[in-house]
Order: C-alpha cells, then structure tokens, then sequence
C-alpha cells in the first residue's frame, strides 16, 4: 500500500525533476494552492475541501482537477472505495477534457538480464518494479518514474496514434494478484500495476484511454477485485 507520507515524497521528489504540475502556482488561486500543498503533505481529506474551493474560483484549470483526482484515489483505497473512485474519475476526466492529464501512482515492470527495462523478456523474467507517475493524456500515456540513477531509461512515452493494444485485461503472466496491466506498441509492452493494486483503478485508466486516445478498454476479468 502506498503511505501518505510516501506519496508526499514521491510527489516531490518526481516534481522537481520531471516538472509535474508545471503551470504557475499564482494561476492556482489561493485555495488551489493550499490544496495542492495539502496533497504533497499527505493531507488529503483536507486538501479535497480546499481544492474544491479554489475549482469555484478558477474552474478552467485542469491541474486543480489533477491534484482533486489523486487526492481522491487516495480514499479509494479505504471504506469508502466505491464514491471515492467515481470522483476519481470525475475529476481526472475533467483534467485531460481541460487539455491536462490524470495522474496515477504506479509501478512499472523491470526484467532480467536480456530484457529491456519496463518490458517481459521472452522468458517473463521481471525482477522488480520502479515507482513513478503514469500520466494520461488525449494523445499519449506517459510514465515518469521516480529519480534515480536510471531514470531516464525507466522513463517513457508511449503516443496514443502507436498503441496497439491496451491491455486485454489483467496481465497473469507478471502478477495477476496484484492486477498488473500492460499497454503494447509495435516495439515495446510496458507493464504496469496501479500503488494500490487496484483492479478498479486500472480499469479507469483504460477508460480514459478508450474516450480520449480510442483505445479499447479491456473487460474486468472475474476474480480481479
């Protein structure tokens, strides 16, 4: 399970890199702002009220809609899962509708010796996962993992006009227990699993992939809760 304290430094740590959340904070207002420093400390119940509010004062920009998503993910790991992960939705649709992008925290997939970073060698041997961000855009997914020595080879793009398979559902082969997931182009199949395993979180970015990229949404298979 992803901590909130280890979100707030993955946050960080991936922002100051890669640039995530790039626009001005002066455009975020100042309740966006508080609500964007909230989800950075971990404070997300606290951070949705004040990410509402700073929506009512500037509406149009998506990363307010960003931050809201994955403040809301968040309690869609807890005992409200079914309404957290409708808003969730909501609010990431919004943030890619507004020419944004939805942010998940994800893990991708490493192989051994002969394979590539973040794709199966022929045999399947995945060793280990990187953390990072997976961002959904209208024309493209992205991954941006957390900094390192490697990171810029663990980093990718993968543009929507190049995907040729969105995930026929959850991939068994890597992990069918914590419902891992690929997306496939002609030269590589990146795979991934949600931070909370999620089999519900997976399949929403499928669906947004399927509205904005048309990219076909897998069926939830039985047993992937």
């Amino acid at each position: 399970m992803f901590t909130k304290r280890a979100l707030c430094a993955l946050c960080l740590a991936i922002g100051a890199a890669a640039g995530c959340w790039g626009q001005p904070e002066a455009s975020l207002g100042e309740n966006g702002k508080q609500g964007v420093d909230l989800v950075k400390a971990g404070g997300f119940e606290k951070a949705r009220r004040y990410l509402d509010d700073g929506i009512a004062e500037t509406p149009d920009n998506p990363v307010l809609y960003e931050y809201l998503g994955l403040a809301y993910l968040d309690c869609a790991s807890g005992i409200d899962m079914k309404r957290c992960l409708t808003k969730a939705g909501e609010y990431m649709d919004k943030a890619i509708a507004l020419g944004g992008r939805a942010a998940v925290i994800a893990d991708r997939y490493t192989t051994g010796k002969g394979g590539f970073l973040g794709t199966m060698s022929n045999k399947g041997d995945v060793t280990g996962v990187v953390r990072g961000m997976l961002y959904i855009y209208k024309d493209r997914i992205e991954f941006a993992p957390k900094p390192g020595p490697k990171a810029e080879a663990q980093a990718v793009t993968l543009q929507a006009a190049e995907i040729k398979e969105g995930g026929t559902g959850m991939n068994s082969v890597v992990g069918g227990d914590v419902n891992t997931f690929h997306i496939k182009t002609k030269a590589v199949t990146c795979n991934f699993r949600t931070a909370n395993f999620s089999a519900d979180e997976a399949q929403l970015i499928f669906q947004l992939m399927e509205k904005y990229q048309g990219i076909r949404a897998p069926a939830p298979k039985k047993g992937n809760k």
